[in-house]
């Protein structure tokens, strides 16, 4: 693990959750950013930000990297909570900072197969949103890599993250520098206005210096 580490900014059971089946080669960064500028690609340089602590609130879903579980589970958890007004009820909530929406994947036990996934909204009463019966995660204090996706078609978005996530942990970590900082969260933002016809997404990557 810690040599995987080294080579590729993350441990194995993150790689596996969003990168492909096989260990890629260590890329050409030049002849890639060439590329991404030409073909209108994500941002090659991400903002490098600190956050403080905040809390989601939200619905959880337990599910496995192994044998690519998470890519059906987590498409099919998404759906039906769009299809059953859950966000709409979130929204009703006291003490939210916006209606915005985060996918969030709490740390991982390196022992377990399973990890936690979050849909929900910040807030700043973490204890109302319990009494409502709601998961509540509580995000650490970190410094993110944030990536952004560009403008893409509804039909398109889905693939354009999904796109971009392989580009953080194959092309991005192996020389930048930095590697997945254990114990904290990496997480989608979509911005309030995620209805938009070319929506985007923001991609935050917790990060600690090599």
């Amino acid at each position: 693990t810690h040599a995987f580490v080294k080579r590729y900014g993350s441990p194995p059971e993150k790689y596996r959750m969003y990168a492909s089946g096989c260990v890629s080669p260590r890329p050409d960064l030049s002849r890639l950013r060439d590329i991404y500028q030409w073909t209108g690609g994500i941002v090659m340089q991400p903002r490098i930000e600190t956050r403080p602590r905040f809390f989601v609130a939200g619905y959880a879903l337990t599910t496995t990297n192994v044998g690519g579980e998470n890519n059906r589970a987590i498409p099919a958890f998404w759906l039906e909570y769009i299809q059953s007004g859950k966000g709409g009820r979130l929204k009703q909530l006291p003490g939210l900072v916006s209606s915005a929406e985060y996918g969030l994947c709490m740390p991982t036990d390196p022992d377990a197969d399973t990890f936690t996934y979050v849909i929900g909204m910040q807030t700043e009463d973490p204890d109302a949103a319990r009494a409502a019966g709601l998961y509540v995660a509580e995000v650490p204090e970190a410094t993110y890599a944030i990536f952004t996706t560009p403008p893409a078609e509804r039909e398109a978005f889905s693939e354009a993250i999904q796109s971009a996530w392989r580009y953080v942990y194959q092309e991005w970590f192996p020389q930048s520098g930095y590697q997945f900082a254990q114990g904290c969260a990496d997480y989608e933002y979509y911005g309030e206005d995620a209805g938009c016809a070319k929506p985007v997404c923001q991609i935050f990557i917790p990060v600690v210096r090599a």
